[in-house]
């Protein structure tokens, strides 16, 4: 069971009891439980036909797909932008030792590849 869930089950049976001092500490707990970041968890999954559920991605085979619902939208990846050619001197100045002077335009090469890879940078570049 969750900690929400354990919470609320708390809040809900002070309540019923009439146990006021033990309700409002669940309160305050529930208000900073709100308060907290929220984890970027899936609290449900949604299969391709549209049902909803605690379904388990690793279930279905290929093919299948199974989606994760969230209670908040994750938070979006900070932009990513390809490294300037000072950058790529800089780190290539620190590795030189170990490619040598020859390999340079590998080098560069392999950062650009790396970064198309990863989709960092425009399709221009």
């Amino acid at each position: 069971m969750s900690n929400a869930n354990e919470l609320l089950r708390r809040a809900l049976e002070s309540w019923d009891n009439n146990e006021p001092n033990d309700f409002n500490d669940c309160m305050e707990e529930i208000r900073t439980f709100l308060a907290a970041e929220p984890e970027a968890e899936p609290v449900a999954w949604m299969r391709e036909d549209g049902e909803i559920g605690n379904y388990n991605p690793s279930d279905y085979g290929y093919g299948t797909k199974v989606f994760p619902l969230y209670l908040h939208p994750p938070k979006p990846e900070p932009a990513r932008k390809p490294m300037t050619d000072e950058e790529m001197e800089k780190q290539y100045e620190i590795d030189k030792e170990y490619f040598g002077e020859s390999v340079m335009r590998a080098f560069y090469n392999g950062v650009r590849f790396a970064e198309k890879h990863h989709g960092i940078g425009g399709d221009d570049e």
